[in-house]
Formats: C-alpha cells, structure tokens, sequence
C-alpha cells in the first residue's frame, strides 16, 4: 500500500464524497465525473480514495494551532515568565490578524 497523500480540504471533499458502500471502481468513476473539479484534483482524489490521506493544513489552521498552543500554556502559568511570554504570543497573533483584517476561528472572531 502506498504512502498517504495530504491533499486540500477541496480534494479530501471529493475522495470521501460519493457512498464508498460501491466498488472501487464505481467510486473512482464517480470521481473522473463528477463537475466542478479539474484533472489535478481529480487524480488526487483518487489517489487520496485508495491510499488514505491527510489533509493539508492551511496557513489559517497553523496559525490557530500556534495561538491555541500559547493560550493553553498561558492558562496553566507554569512559571510567571513563561505566562507573560505565551500571553505576549497570543496579544501578537490578534493584533497582526486585527492590522491585517484577518479573522481566524478561535483566534480573534
């Protein structure tokens, strides 16, 4: 069995869309039908279909997780620089969003 892909939401969409309660065959007939999709998503789909996948993070997503990571750390407060440092990181990625005009679930809307 190959390698798992990481593919875009998009694409992952496509490869669990269709009632894989179906052949293969018929699975990976629907996807080189199926409308609104080009030839490069298509084949990613399929692939992601028969050897697995995992999708790739966006940049929103990587952002979210760093804030989420510095909040948590921040709440426990191990050590008093510590807090100050992870509560810095997280006033930093809601100002950058806030300047930016950029709204992050969980982050800063």
């Amino acid at each position: 069995m190959a390698e798992k892909v990481k593919v875009s939401r998009e694409v992952a969409e496509l490869a669990t869309k269709f009632d894989h309660r179906h052949s293969s065959i018929a699975v990976i007939e629907e996807i080189i039908c199926a409308d609104g999709y080009d030839e490069s998503q298509k084949t990613q789909a399929i692939n992601a279909f028969l050897n697995g996948y995992e999708v790739e993070k966006t940049p929103e997503d990587e952002i979210a997780e760093v804030y989420q990571e510095a909040e948590r750390n921040f709440k426990l407060k191990k050590s008093k620089s510590n807090s100050a440092f992870n509560e810095g990181v997280c006033d930093g990625i809601r100002t950058t969003l806030d300047l930016l005009n950029i709204k992050i679930e969980g982050v800063n809307e």
